[in-house]
């Protein structure tokens, strides 16, 4: 049996043997399902300790072996990913205080909008009382 068909296997095995627990914890106890439930139970503890000498396959490990196992214009893609995500970075970093100073010369702006229609309006004021006058 190749390697990974057994680690399947015990996968397989290991999340029958949690389904089977959790199923005999929840189930309520009635008389008449008691042979069933003892059944239920040994074939758990049998799965149980057949299991101890197993080592589970761990997600990470697999991930890992993968990524090794993964074809040449993966890594090349991978790696252009991560240098456009580092030149990314460097570009927001330059931008940060472009932006900064945008937002100071925009809000200086708005006021200075204000100050000149606040003065248009006066002298507009002050033309119609001297006009009528």
């Amino acid at each position: 049996m190749k390697r990974q068909d057994e680690q399947d296997l015990v996968r397989a095995c290991h999340r029958l043997m949690l389904a089977a627990e959790g199923f005999v914890n929840r189930a309520p106890k009635v008389k008449r399902l008691d042979a069933e439930r003892g059944a239920l139970l040994e074939a758990i503890a049998e799965a149980q300790l057949v299991l101890s000498v197993h080592r589970l396959p761990n997600e990470e490990d697999e991930k890992r072996q993968h990524r090794r196992s993964a074809d040449p214009e993966a890594a090349a893609s991978s790696k252009a990913v991560t240098q456009l995500k580092a030149t990314l970075e460097e570009l927001r970093r330059r931008l940060g205080p472009v932006a900064e100073d945008l937002d100071v010369m925009q809000d200086r702006a708005r006021k200075a909008q204000t100050a000149i229609e606040s003065t248009l309006r006066a002298a507009r004021s002050r033309a119609g009382t001297e006009e009528a006058a």
